[in-house]
């Protein structure tokens, strides 16, 4: 870091990077490589995609282990997870076991850094639960 250095572009030569370092103008073999906002969200995505791996895992277990099932729908059942993707979960436990299942299943997104969307079945409709029901992956049960 040069002593004296004003800040963004001083009478030496320096420039401070957004990353809080200092460096000349003419270091452009220290410069880190730009990651552009379509590889961003690309790596975003295939994070998301490996995180809904291990949930599904984390899921089916808590389902077999507590008689019930949870159905995983949407991008997240179909394998397309974007880079803004929630994971659309239904719930089918019985309701005096709702609140927990609930609570583990947010839980278990959230650990995942996954933004959940759960809803239990019994509070859908049933043209709902006929267009969703088909194409679902039924984990547990």
């Amino acid at each position: 870091m040069t002593r004296g250095c004003a800040g963004l572009g001083c009478a030496s030569g320096c420039a401070r990077t957004l990353l809080g370092r200092f460096r000349t103008m003419d270091d452009t073999a220290s410069m880190e490589r730009v990651v552009t906002l379509t590889e961003r969200k690309a790596a975003e995505a295939t994070r998301r995609q490996r995180a809904v791996a291990e949930l599904r895992r984390a899921l089916d277990d808590y389902a077999r282990a507590h008689g019930g099932r949870f159905l995983l729908f949407g991008s997240a059942a179909r394998g397309q997870m974007r880079y803004d993707s929630d994971v659309d979960i239904l719930v089918e436990f019985p309701p005096d076991q709702h609140a927990a299942v609930w609570n583990f299943a947010e839980r278990a997104c959230w650990d995942r850094r996954l933004d959940p969307d759960i809803t239990a079945s019994a509070w859908c409709r049933d043209d709902f639960l006929a267009l969703v029901r088909p194409k679902a992956e039924v984990l547990g049960g």
